[in-house]
């Protein structure tokens, strides 16, 4: 918990001391990027390793500094609305199959895991299907350019939407607003538990994501 809770908060205080500034830290588009593939731990210890090796990274970008000539620009928005009906009885044998793997499980972030997407499997069962409308808010402000996102973004969909942006810098910024949840690739449907807890159908992503790339691009025509 102190790693996902800290870690940002101290890589910011970090970036702080360093450049004698003030930084604000954001989700961008990395609902698939999550750190438990290298860490190794948990306690306190593995959050200091994991910030300066983050640090190191930072250091070794070599980026000069450049100002932003910012002015206020236009405002779009951006809409796409999912509505689906959950296949019940497939929801309930991915229950069965998750709750044997929970009780065969060893390792603490396998549990934590398993734990997790039952608990959002068991909510999509509940409310049966999904009604929601996805808005992001397009920002143009000369040098600078934001797409909100209101969820977790997979990076692919990231650089995607970045390549239709037109400013020098293009920020991508999840967790707008409010979070809808996992925004998730079509293949990587079944391959981890951002796929259990997504409330979306299997190409509903894509089809969002074509949707603020349109959008960006009537606005610029």
């Amino acid at each position: 918990m102190k790693i996902s809770s800290d870690l940002l908060g101290n890589i910011g205080k970090a970036l702080d001391e360093k450049y004698n500034t003030i930084f604000l830290t954001m989700q961008g588009a990395c609902g698939d990027m999550g750190n438990r593939q290298y860490r190794r731990g948990n306690d306190e210890a593995e959050l200091w390793r994991v910030r300066d090796e983050i640090m190191d990274q930072i250091d070794g970008f070599g980026a000069e500094e450049r100002p932003l000539e910012l002015k206020a620009g236009g405002v779009g928005t951006s809409q796409y609305t999912v509505r689906h009906r959950y296949d019940t009885e497939a929801l309930r044998a991915q229950i069965a199959d998750s709750e044997k793997q929970l009780a065969a499980a060893v390792g603490e972030d396998e549990k934590k895991l398993l734990w997790s997407g039952l608990r959002h499997m068991k909510r999509k069962l509940e409310a049966g299907g999904v009604d929601v409308t996805l808005k992001s808010v397009m920002f143009h402000l000369g040098d600078l350019e934001i797409v909100t996102i209101p969820g977790e973004l997979f990076s692919t969909f990231g650089l995607r939407i970045k390549a239709a942006m037109e400013g020098p810098v293009r920020i991508v910024w999840g967790y707008a607003n409010y979070s809808a949840g996992y925004i998730v690739e079509r293949q990587e449907y079944g391959k981890g538990y951002e796929s259990m807890q997504t409330p979306f159908p299997q190409g509903e992503a894509e089809l969002y994501v074509e949707q603020i790339i349109e959008d960006l691009r009537g606005e610029s025509v």
